[in-house]
């Protein structure tokens, strides 16, 4: 946008030096709107948390220009829409990549079965619901397939009413975990940021397959949301 110069055309007599035209801009100096003190328990053997252990992480807001502590009791998505923890390991790409098990997931409030004899969708968000580039071997940006869209809304499937077999669950009445896993990893929306699993308690989890800029599973109000997950 600049030649070395400073000049914007060889035709004007003005010179614009990068620092003079962008300097109203303050790039870097504009204060952050809450100061954030971040705490995490010790562990017991005084270097690392092991399996069993259960470290209380505490987060501290206060806001920079009055140097009040805000009380969490007021917090609404008016004034704090999201927050999100992040938990680091080895990283490849400049994000935390962990096991399986460390991905961001959410788990059914209670095991199989459950009625969704009236259930119309299932709506959640997959990494802030932020579209991922899906593209070939080559990395090439030529190679682009699609474009997926982590912001999800499933339907679910017409129940049959010419007495064909119901191709999303036996009694929907009593769907079970097997059955919910196989429905959301059949959808291709879903399985492109997503994975469900059936927990050994015949529960379902659902985890993000960690592809965006920040890994999260936000669940938003549907009807199987309800259902499963009691929210």
């Amino acid at each position: 946008c600049h030649p070395a110069d400073g000049a914007i055309s060889t035709a004007s007599p003005a010179r614009y030096p990068v620092s003079t035209v962008h300097a109203d801009f303050n790039w870097g100096t504009t204060p952050d709107e809450y100061t954030v003190d971040l705490t995490v328990d010790a562990p017991a053997n005084g270097s690392y948390f092991v399996a069993g252990e259960k470290p209380l992480v505490t987060l501290k807001m206060t806001d920079t220009a009055t140097g009040t502590l805000m009380d969490h009791t007021t917090i609404t998505d008016a004034n704090v829409n999201h927050t999100y923890l992040f938990v680091s390991g080895p990283r490849s790409k400049f994000n935390p990549v962990l096991t399986a098990a460390a991905r961001a997931e959410v788990t059914s409030a209670k095991a199989e079965p459950w009625n969704l004899s009236k259930a119309a969708n299932f709506n959640l968000k997959i990494d802030m619901g932020i579209d991922l580039v899906v593209m070939d071997t080559t990395g090439s940006m030529a190679g682009i397939n699609r474009i997926v869209s982590g912001d999800l809304s499933i339907a679910v499937p017409a129940e049959p009413t010419d007495g064909s077999v119901d191709s999303f669950a036996a009694d929907r009445a009593k769907v079970t975990a097997s059955e919910i896993v196989a429905w959301l990893n059949g959808n291709a929306t879903f399985k492109a940021v997503a994975i469900a699993e059936e927990t050994e308690s015949s529960e379902v989890t659902i985890r993000s397959r960690n592809l965006g800029n920040v890994y999260a599973v936000e669940l938003l109000e549907s009807d199987v949301t309800k259902a499963l997950f009691g929210k």
